[in-house]
């Protein structure tokens, strides 16, 4: 428990500070394909191949490519295991899903980006994602079936849901604790 703790702790800290302040910005990439109507409408169904047209516009390397690495294969795995879910779960699958291909549609449509900018984008959009949308409420009769989904590798980026998971809990808390300590029921 204390190890999970101190894990999140430094999450919320280095969540802060990107690898721009060490290594400087990466090079600016352009599309190698235009935007796709078709792909847009994936990306609002919740359909895994958004992430292949999102590949496919934006190549990069296997080193930052956020959509390969995280969301093409959690989107899969999550369709995968989806029958396994609880009503609660599968709220969570589809919810999820549906807003991180949201908020990379934009970056789908940009005109130029950055691999390594995408790949920082999509950790914290993913972690915000899966918070919002119902993975802290889910987790708690979702335990096996997110096990065989999330795999060690993934053990980051759960911190990173998870400590979403905490400051969402701690500002609900405070947003009732404080109006009582300022006398303001």
């Amino acid at each position: 428990m204390k190890v999970l703790c101190i894990l999140s702790l430094c999450l919320i800290v280095c969540d802060q500070v990107n690898g721009h302040f060490l290594f400087g910005s990466s090079p600016t990439i352009y599309p190698s394909e235009d935007v796709n109507p078709m792909c847009e409408q994936n990306a609002r169904d919740g359909d895994c191949e958004f992430w292949n047209c999102f590949h496919a516009r934006w190549r990069c390397s296997s080193d930052h490519n956020f959509s390969e690495e995280y969301g093409k294969r959690l989107c899969q795995r999550l369709k995968q295991y989806y029958d396994s879910f609880d009503d609660e779960g599968k709220q969570f699958a589809d919810e999820s899903t549906k807003c991180l291909m949201g908020k990379f549609l934009s970056k789908y449509r940009a005109d130029s980006n950055q691999c390594y900018a995408l790949e920082q984008y999509g950790e914290k959009m993913l972690a915000e994602c899966n918070a919002n949308r119902g993975f802290c409420a889910a987790i708690k009769n979702n335990m096996d079936t997110l096990k065989r989904v999330y795999h060690p590798r993934d053990l980051i980026q759960l911190g990173r849901t998870l400590t979403q998971c905490a400051r969402n809990e701690l500002s609900k808390k405070l947003s009732v604790i404080l109006p009582i300590i300022h006398g303001k029921k």
